[in-house]
């Protein structure tokens, strides 16, 4: 298992993965938001095909937010 320390927009985020491609396109999908400091914690858990998403409740940001994960998921389906 891999930990990396990543900044986003201004905000630390620690990365713990196996697997390198899922770890950037979780990296991708946090970036791509307009505002990525309202999440807290993602995760992709391939075992058991789960997304887990922890985040601050903005409604300006949360239809996108939702999308975004929308639209991860569906890579992963």
């Amino acid at each position: 298992m891999k930990v990396s320390e990543i900044k986003v927009d201004g905000t630390t985020y620690y990365m713990v993965f196996n697997d390198a491609s899922l770890a950037r396109k979780l990296l991708d999908t946090v970036k791509s938001i307009a505002k990525p400091k309202v999440i807290n914690h993602i995760a992709i858990v391939p075992a058991n095909n789960t997304i887990y998403v922890a985040a601050k409740l903005d409604v300006k940001y949360f239809e996108e937010l939702v999308d975004k994960t929308y639209r991860l998921a569906m890579e992963f389906a």
